[in-house]
């Protein structure tokens, strides 16, 4: 069963079986707006407004949105609060990193063409992913608007240059901690 997600990455809400079959519920909650999928998932996302595009969360993990790029492809971006790859594609794909501005960006390649890049700032990690290749200038393109509206590699990253809460409360013990989590 695990075989099945690996081989198939992520699907559109509807496509994951649930239920007896495979023993537990879809983590998928598909939502109306950016707003209430970044309250369920508990991460800060900013994007263009996309017609057409599906919207889903999984409870304080990450944000999935899905549009059509054209025809025969469709676009997914994730936002989650964690650090690392959370583009959702598994196997034997290449690692190739490259820089856009300041941040340093991981690309997910199989035969030298591109299906997936991310990166991690101060504020989580961003990726994109495709069901076809895509070419290092839309890959550029869409990945530039996350920098331009203030998410910024790790190590450049300060409260005033995003313009952005600090999504960290500072407690005094582990008990506190965890009650806030909750």
């Amino acid at each position: 069963m695990l075989q099945q997600f690996i081989d198939e990455g992520t699907k559109a809400k509807e496509d994951y079986p649930t239920g007896e079959s495979t023993g537990m519920p879809n983590p998928f909650i598909e939502c109306n707006s950016l707003e209430e999928a970044a309250k369920i998932a508990q991460v800060n996302i900013k994007l263009p407004e996309y017609s057409q595009c599906t919207i889903y969360a999984v409870k304080n993990s990450f944000v999935e949105v899905q549009y059509p790029l054209n025809e025969t492809s469709n676009i997914t971006i994730r936002k989650s609060a964690a650090e690392g790859d959370n583009t959702g594609l598994f196997g034997d794909y290449q690692l190739k990193k490259i820089n856009i501005g300041d941040c340093e960006v991981t690309l997910k390649t199989e035969n030298g063409k591109i299906y997936a890049a991310y990166f991690t700032g101060e504020d989580g990690t961003i990726s994109i992913r495709c069901n076809t290749p895509l070419k290092l200038s839309e890959v550029k393109a869409m990945l530039q608007q996350f920098i331009d509206e203030g998410t910024k590699a790790k190590e450049d990253y300060t409260s005033a240059s995003t313009g952005m809460a600090n999504p960290f409360i500072e407690c005094k013990s582990l008990e506190e901690a965890a009650k806030i989590a909750q």
